[in-house]
């Protein structure tokens, strides 16, 4: 009457079978239960180099740095020098000053206007020169040499539109003359003298030192001296003292 059920197979308990191997466990006498050891325990992120490093390190402005790092800095830190950085370093900064007044001329004569955003530009490489002249010497003096060179750097490139503007105006005075039948005088024909040329040199050179500040009567200086104080600060900046404070080295 009831179907006929087949039995079920019966479960192997594995008895027979091997015991695994177990792993080789350290002697009880090694194990200690007062430091817990990782791989990477003794493991450092240095600040400045943001490479890991093990064993002593440094606080350099309170963050974790490298032996290395850390003593390359008090080396800088101890290094102010004297007239020979000096020297060396205006004469690098000079050398980065003509070229960035020349960039400021080249840029102005390819797109017919003043790019006033080169300032930061010639700022950062005059500090960087003044730097590498310096040998990494830093200090006030180096500070107040590298902004001046940034502002003559920036404010000489106004030198050829100073003289284009005064050779328009003569252009445009003897126009006048001829318009109104009156004798033309020619500036340029009487012999010039040393030293009216040397004077000559030395208004046009003043002219455009004061001419951001001459561009304020126009409306249209100020954000372009906001733009030369920010390529002053950049070279203020890059030569300014190391005074971070330094402490090690701590154990790891």
């Amino acid at each position: 009457m009831f179907p006929r059920q087949e039995p079920e197979p019966m479960i192997g308990l594995g008895l027979n079978q091997p015991v695994p191997a177990q792993p080789d466990l350290p002697a009880a006498e090694t194990l200690q239960f007062r430091k817990v050891e990782t791989e990477d325990a003794a493991q450092h992120r240095c600040a400045l180099c943001a490479r890991g490093f093990a064993g002593d390190y440094y606080h350099v402005a309170g963050a974790v740095t490298c032996p290395p790092c850390a003593q390359s800095r008090l080396a800088g830190q101890q290094l102010r020098g004297g007239w020979p950085e000096l020297g060396r370093a205006a004469l690098f900064g000079t050398g980065a000053a003509i070229a960035g007044s020349l960039l400021f001329v080249i840029v102005s004569w390819a797109i017919h206007m003043r790019f006033g955003l080169l300032a930061i530009v010639v700022g950062v490489m005059v500090g960087k020169a003044v730097l590498l002249g310096s040998r990494g010497c830093r200090g006030r003096r180096f500070q107040i040499l590298a902004v001046l060179l940034t502002y003559g750097a920036i404010t000489t490139s106004y030198i050829p539109e100073i003289v284009t503007g005064i050779a328009q105006a003569q252009v445009k005075r003897q126009n006048a003359q001829k318009a109104a039948g009156q004798p033309v005088t020619v500036s340029g024909v009487r012999k010039i003298t040393p030293a009216q040329l040397v004077v000559g040199l030395v208004a046009i050179v003043t002219l455009s030192l004061i001419a951001p500040f001459l561009l304020l009567t126009q409306g249209t200086g100020f954000i372009g001296l906001i733009i030369i104080g920010i390529g002053l600060m950049q070279a203020w900046r890059l030569t300014q003292p190391d005074d971070a404070a330094i402490m090690g080295p701590y154990a790891a």
